[in-house]
């Protein structure tokens, strides 16, 4: 038994799964989501200049452009390679609006993590803070 129980998630597999402990026990507690990852900045040495203007910051839909224009030859693997290495860097989930994200929004709504959590990136100070807060 606990007092209170304090979960974190951070895909769309987890963040279900770790709401799921406080409503099922009913226990006092809350859930934390993880955060998004860092969008990623394309890198300057590519062969395709126009292309890296074209898509600018990395996200993971970006990405998978990036694996569409490879197959369409707008840029090589080595241009590909150099996406997929940048894309996401440091920790967290997908930078955009998938659904991790969505979910971790849907669960701040009802009340069951800190307002405001749901917004900050995996590695930043707001996020260090919302543990501490937690």
């Amino acid at each position: 038994a606990c007092d209170a129980m304090i979960t974190v998630g951070g895909c769309d597999k987890s963040v279900p799964g770790a709401l799921l402990p406080l409503l099922r026990t009913n226990a006092v507690g809350l859930t934390m989501f993880g955060g998004a990852a860092m969008f990623g900045e394309c890198p300057k040495d590519m062969h395709n200049a126009q292309y890296r203007e074209q898509i600018g910051r990395l996200d993971p839909g970006k990405v998978m452009e990036s694996i569409g224009a490879y197959s369409n030859g707008i840029i090589d693997l080595e241009d590909l390679d150099k996406i997929e290495r940048c894309g996401l860097p440091g920790s967290g989930t997908c930078a955009a609006m998938f659904t991790a994200c969505s979910m971790a929004c849907a669960v701040e709504a009802m009340g069951m993590s800190l307002p405001g959590g749901t917004g900050h990136v995996a590695i930043s100070p707001e996020k260090e803070a919302d543990c501490r807060d937690s």
